[in-house]
């Protein structure tokens, strides 16, 4: 008799807890993923939430300010993007799954897709927001690389390629196709169009950073070297300017624009671009920041960068402005870098910058151990 009460009372409790937090999950996620809010909500009111800073930082034009992280563990962030049809959520692409802010990048919690592709044992490397909304996420869980697209905002997502035992460690997007460089060495193209991949080259050595740009990719490998090429002609050119300079050729990162008129400044508005000539790159080296103006045929190397140590991590160039990171700081030009301001992130000692987006008048910055 008293094994029954003890029962239905306790039975009894957890109605009574469900219907108590029934109100508050549904509106804890706004994307309508009722059971995963209330699940990560009654974790953190019984598990406990602990708070972790350190990891990311948003700079508010004057001072830094630590980012917290609602998690009970220190993650390594690979990457940060703003939607593009909501510029309210920010996401992180972490060792240990997505990430998400709604409050400019100062507060961060786990994200939960609703069928739970992907979890806290997904690693996200790298996170694509195309204008029309569309959205990309490079993924490597259970031992096989992932790419999955999205229309909204990662609440549901849609498997498109696969490979195993390969990493995908970048990527780049339009509204056709997707290009993508993996650690094997393979550069793979797939049309969104009509739903098909095929290999276009393979390299000796993985391929580190990937960017496309009027029809052509630009890419780097983990041994070194830049090449540019075009899918029609399935043809990639190694630059080879950059061997010549000890440490020019190990490219850590590089962005892509089109250059104006005058060549001196990218511009986020000027889409068409008739020729290789036409393309600017800035890229972030072993021997330093370097920037070329004719696709990456010649470069010059920054020599006005305040660094102390020659190797830069991380490149981010705007309309006016350039953006580069060594191991815990950020340089900052605005004068196409004649003139740089150096920003110290309150970053956790022995981690370094990893990621860097701008959201508006904010500088969110990212690191990893």
């Amino acid at each position: 008799m008293n094994d029954a009460i003890a029962i239905i009372l306790i039975w009894g409790g957890l109605a009574f807890l469900f219907l108590q937090l029934l109100p508050i999950a549904i509106g804890v996620d706004n994307n309508g993923n009722f059971l995963a809010s209330l699940v990560s909500f009654v974790k953190n009111q019984f598990v406990g939430n602990k708070e972790i800073k350190g990891i990311i930082n948003v700079f508010n034009g004057e001072d830094f300010e630590e980012a917290t992280v609602h998690f009970d563990k220190k993650i390594d962030i690979y990457d940060i993007k703003i939607s593009s049809s909501n510029p309210k959520l920010i996401f992180a692409g972490s060792n240990r799954g997505l990430f998400i802010s709604r409050d400019n990048g100062l507060n961060w919690q786990i994200f939960q897709d609703r069928e739970n592709k992907i979890n806290l044992k997904t690693e996200i490397y790298k996170i694509i927001f195309l204008p029309s909304g569309r959205s990309f996420l490079s993924v490597f869980q259970n031992g096989k690389g992932i790419i999955y697209q999205s229309e909204d905002n990662f609440s549901s997502l849609i498997k498109i390629l696969e490979f195993d035992n390969t990493i995908i460690n970048d990527f780049d997007a339009d509204e056709k196709n997707l290009y993508a460089g993996l650690s094997d060495g393979r550069l793979v193209a797939y049309s969104l169009e009509n739903q098909s991949f095929k290999i276009l080259a393979n390299f000796n050595s993985g391929i580190n950073i990937l960017k496309s740009e009027n029809n052509l990719i630009y890419f780097s490998l983990e041994d070194g070297g830049f090449f540019v090429g075009g899918e029609e002609e399935m043809n990639f050119e190694r630059m080879k300017f950059l061997d010549d300079y000890r440490g020019a050729a190990q490219i850590n990162d590089f962005v892509v624009y089109p250059q104006t008129k005058r060549g001196d400044a990218p511009s986020a508005q000027e889409n068409n671009i008739s020729s290789r000539s036409d393309v600017g790159v800035y890229a972030a080296t072993d021997y330093g920041l370097i920037r070329s103006k004719d696709a990456g045929r010649t470069w010059q190397v920054f020599k006005s960068l305040p660094a102390e140590n020659r190797k830069v991590f991380r490149v981010l160039a705007g309309s006016d402005e350039i953006f580069a990171a060594d191991y815990d700081k950020i340089y900052r030009s605005k004068d196409a870098g004649l003139n740089w301001q150096i920003l110290y992130p309150e970053i956790e000692n022995g981690r370094k910058i990893s990621a860097i987006t701008i959201n508006v008048d904010k500088i969110i910055i990212g690191s990893k151990k």
